[in-house]
C-alpha cells in the first residue's frame, strides 16, 4: 500500500482533524494517484455513525469526492484517554507584548502540569505582524519545554469573519517522524486580539499534544 497522493493526502487530513471529535487521521493514495483507505482516531463523544457522515460530507463538499464507507476504518478512544487528554493541555499563562522604536518584542508563558515554559520572539512593530509575533513565541515556548525536539512553525496567522463577529486562525507545520503534518487552530476574537492569536496556536497543538508525547 503506498501513501502517494502528496500535497492531495496532506489536504485531506487537514480538513478531516478539523471535524468535531477527529483526534488523528491518516489518508492514503495508491500509486495510480487514487483514494485508498482514510484511517482516522476519534474521541468518543459522537457516534462513529455521526463522525463518519462527517468525513464523507466535507470531503463532497470541499474536494467533490465520493468516499465509500468501506474506506474509511475509524477507532475511538474512551474515557481513560479523554482524561489523559484533558491533563496533558497547555494552558495560557501570560502574554507580554513591548515596542521598541521599530522593534517589538512578544513574550508568551505556558503551563504544563506544574510547570511553566516561555518563549520570546522580537520582529517589526507592524500592526499586521503582531498575530504572527504571538503566534511564534507561542511556539518558542512549546520547543523551550521539550527542549526543540519538536520542529514547528507557523504557516499562515489570519483573521476571519465568523458571522457578526471575527476569529483568529492559526495554521501550523510540524515536521516529526511522518514527515510534515499540519496543525489548525481558532480562537473566538473578544477583546484582545494578541491573546486570541495565542490561544489560537494552542488549539491547534492541543489537538496533537498527548500523541506528540508518545512520540
Amino acid at each position: 500500500m503506498s501513501d502517494g497522493g502528496g500535497s492531495k493526502a496532506q489536504e485531506y487530513r487537514r480538513l478531516i482533524t478539523q471535524l468535531q471529535d477527529v483526534v488523528a487521521a491518516k489518508v492514503c493514495f495508491n500509486e495510480a494517484g487514487a483514494l485508498e483507505t482514510i484511517h482516522v482516531l476519534a474521541g468518543a463523544e459522537r457516534s462513529p455513525k455521526q463522525v463518519l457522515r462527517d468525513i464523507e460530507s466535507a470531503l463532497m463538499a470541499r474536494f467533490g469526492v465520493e468516499v465509500d464507507r468501506q474506506q474509511i476504518t475509524l477507532a475511538q478512544v474512551g474515557n481513560e484517554v479523554d482524561d489523559l487528554l484533558e491533563r496533558s493541555r497547555l494552558s495560557l499563562e501570560e502574554i507580554s507584548c513591548t515596542v521598541q522604536g521599530s522593534q517589538a518584542r512578544c513574550r508568551v508563558r505556558l503551563r504544563y502540569g506544574g510547570q511553566t515554559c516561555e518563549g520570546t520572539v522580537h520582529g517589526a512593530a507592524s500592526t499586521e505582524g503582531w498575530l504572527r509575533l504571538v503566534a511564534e513565541a507561542t511556539l518558542r515556548a512549546l520547543e523551550s519545554y521539550f527542549e526543540a525536539h519538536w520542529l514547528f512553525s507557523i504557516e499562515e496567522v489570519v483573521t476571519v469573519p465568523l458571522g457578526c463577529r471575527e476569529a483568529v486562525v492559526v495554521s501550523i507545520v510540524y515536521l516529526g517522524h511522518q514527515g510534515e503534518e499540519y496543525f489548525v487552530g481558532s480562537s473566538l476574537l473578544r477583546h484582545d486580539e494578541k491573546e486570541a492569536a495565542a490561544r489560537a496556536t494552542l488549539d491547534a497543538i492541543n489537538r496533537r499534544f498527548s500523541l506528540l508525547l508518545k512520540e
